[in-house]
């Protein structure tokens, strides 16, 4: 028996369909059954699926839509997990082999919203209905979820439902005590499809659903009604896009004037200045002048540590130092940089802990989610990309152990 049945619902999809049963190819150590279910296609969709060798069940007739095709695949299903395939949705290698191992124990969700056009970008969430009443979002794509099998002994999706087919089986999973738990990875899948054509209808069925779980009330849709259309004018003319580019640039130009004061400032007016950023900073402390800090809070300074003029505390992911560590001038602490193999470079980052009593020398740097143990030396120009031993002295790019340090440590860099 298979652990999951994928449906593939297509029709007239001879430009797409190939991409998406590729990806499919590429999912091995997991068994599964490929359910492709087509609304009669009158191009060369049949024809262009011949060679994918996969497919165990072909349905090709006339259907009233996509609920209508994934109906027919559901009465075929012999996995024990779910997933539901449009023609032009493609999985990354690996894809239903770590799903399945994560859903044996939980149920996942996590989503790449691939568009057509324009830069990528990820979407992924959790559904919280306190919070999805007033957005009118359910968190991640439906594509994205791995759902049991048993889910589908009691549903099926209404033909009367045009466009958020999939929001009312999503609603009822919730609402029959399944969870929605994130899991690591993403999947693919592009914009300018029947929920970007058929918009008005759409968010109208939305609405509805959402009333019909009782997430929202009956008396209050058509007010939701209107402001999803207005929020959908808003997201089309990149009004929320605008917003947060300014919002973004005002946070980065008053971090720009709040080094700028602080490097130009008396020590007590910089100590101040300090608390009121959110840095925590010990008062035997000094952070000198001509550091520059990446963002607000999240960075702790122990007793007795002193960081040199030039040093970089990029500590958008948190960094904390503890007590008698010595930063010289020049060294870069960055708790956040890109992920080189995503698909679209995303952001990627972890906190930084350094050890009380640890040296990082001049022009050295900490890679994000490093931690340095208490004593530890980083040499002059070094790179540090993984966790540093107690007393160890490490140098090179990567940095690597040299040798240990004395363990009997009782002074002051202040000092």
């Amino acid at each position: 028996m298979p652990d999951v049945s994928v449906i593939v619902a297509t029709y007239n999809s001879q430009k797409t369909i190939e991409r998406c049963l590729e990806s499919l190819a590429r999912q091995l150590g997991v068994e599964y059954q490929c359910i492709l279910v087509d609304g009669a296609s009158s191009d060369q969709t049949l024809e262009r699926i011949q060679r994918f060798d996969f497919i165990d069940t072909l349905i090709s007739e006339p259907d009233s839509g996509i609920s209508d095709a994934w109906n027919k695949g559901l009465d075929c299903i012999k996995g024990d997990y779910v997933v539901f395939l449009n023609s032009d949705d493609e999985l990354p290698a690996g894809y239903l082999k770590s799903r399945v191992e994560h859903i044996r124990r939980l149920d996942n969700v996590i989503t790449l919203y691939y568009p057509r056009e324009g830069f990528p970008e990820i979407r992924e969430g959790y559904f919280e209905p306190h919070k999805q009443k007033f957005k009118m979002k359910f968190g991640f794509l439906h594509t994205s979820c791995v759902f049991p099998a048993s889910l589908f002994e009691k549903f099926r999706f209404p033909l009367s439902i045009v466009v958020a087919i999939d929001i009312d089986q999503m609603l009822f999973g919730y609402r029959n005590g399944y969870t929605y738990v994130k899991a690591e990875g993403y999947n693919i899948m592009y914009a300018g499809g029947i929920s970007d054509t058929q918009w008005i209808q759409g968010s109208d069925e939305y609405v509805d659903l959402f009333a019909k779980h009782d997430v929202i009330s009956r008396k209050s849709a058509p007010v939701y009604k209107i402001l999803v259309r207005v929020r959908f004018v808003f997201v089309k003319l990149h009004i929320f896009k605008m917003f947060k580019s300014v919002t973004t640039q005002l946070r980065h130009s008053a971090l720009s004037a709040c080094n700028f004061i602080r490097n130009n400032s008396a020590w007590l007016i910089r100590r101040w200045l300090q608390a009121r950023f959110g840095w925590t900073v010990a008062p035997t402390s000094k952070i000198s002048r001509g550091c520059k800090i990446f963002a607000f809070g999240k960075l702790q300074v122990g007793e007795n540590t002193k960081i040199d003029k030039d040093v970089y505390l990029d500590n958008r992911a948190g960094i904390r130092l503890g007590n008698q560590v010595s930063v010289a001038h020049g060294c870069r602490i960055c708790s956040l940089g890109h992920a080189f193999d995503s698909l679209i470079f995303e952001t990627w980052g972890a906190s930084i802990d350094i050890g009380d009593y640890s040296v990082l020398c001049a022009n050295s740097q900490i890679m994000p989610g490093v931690s340095v143990g208490k004593g530890a030396v980083i040499l002059p120009g070094s790179v540090v990309y993984d966790e540093v031993e107690p007393y160890a002295v490490v140098g090179g790019n990567p940095a690597v152990i040299q040798r240990y340090r004395k363990k009997e440590l009782n002074y002051s860099p202040l000092k």
